[in-house]
């Protein structure tokens, strides 16, 4: 397969520098966004020295994509870029949890605009730049579709993502443009572990029957995937190590 062009926010977190640096070992170009992107100085490196190799190149931009400045600045740094866009991988968003009665306007607005308006505004900004057989793949959440105490905003905005993925695959069908979203289970990664203790990460293992959490790598592999079948589109997958098939101890 040739060299394929992505853009991916989040780029920074678990998941997505798993998915970035599974993309560069092929050798695709990747503008990868977030924050922090000092995290990424390792794959930067060796970017550079091995891209006569066959290692990827990666091209990195800080953006705050709630606003909508960023986003338009993002969009022409992406749209300099040779040979357009080959896909979009949204991994970027926020998971504050808090009890209904205590949700405020502020916290459900900001929830949304990053978990909802931005990939739809900053997606919306890439079309034109997307070649034909480009796909857009959202990463959502199993708590879309099962939400706990605490969710509300966060399943909503999830599952406002999921259907957007559905119906940006029905309008930009006819473009050959695929769009999808997977949505992870309990992953190992900063956001999990943030302000939880070993017995809690053992309690999240215990809900799976392969009594385990997942590892971001195995949420990149599944991405990396679907940004290759070339027949997948319109679809959520979920990948929570069967979390959500009632097996569980």
């Amino acid at each position: 397969m040739s060299p394929r062009r992505f853009l991916i926010t989040g780029a920074t977190g678990g998941i997505g520098r798993a998915t970035l640096q599974r993309l560069l070992e092929r050798g695709d170009e990747i503008l990868a966004v977030g924050r922090g992107l000092e995290k990424l100085d390792d794959l930067a490196e060796r970017s550079e020295r091995a891209e006569a190799e066959g290692y990827g190149r990666l091209a990195r931009h800080r953006a705050d994509l709630m606003d909508e400045g960023a986003r338009a600045q993002l969009a022409q740094v992406a749209a300099k870029g040779s040979g357009g866009l080959d896909g979009v991988v949204y991994i970027a968003g926020r998971n504050d949890r808090m009890p209904f009665d205590e949700l405020d306007e502020a916290h459900v607005r900001g929830v949304f605009e990053l978990n909802f308006f931005a990939p739809l505004l900053l997606v919306r900004s890439l079309v034109p730049y997307l070649n034909e057989g480009a796909v857009l793949l959202f990463v959502s959440s199993t708590l879309a579709s099962k939400p706990v105490p605490g969710s509300a905003a966060y399943s909503a905005s999830k599952a406002a993502l999921e259907s957007l993925s559905r119906s940006l695959a029905i309008e930009l069908g006819g473009r050959k443009v695929r769009a999808l979203s997977i949505a992870p289970g309990l992953v190992d990664t900063a956001m999990l572990r943030e302000g939880r203790s070993e017995n809690d990460l053992e309690f999240f293992a215990s809900l799976s029957p392969l009594g385990r959490i997942g590892e971001p790598d195995e949420i990149a592999s599944l991405i990396v995937h679907a940004l290759d079948n070339a027949f997948l589109t319109g679809v959520t997958i979920t990948v929570d190590g069967g979390s959500l098939t009632g097996m569980s101890r």
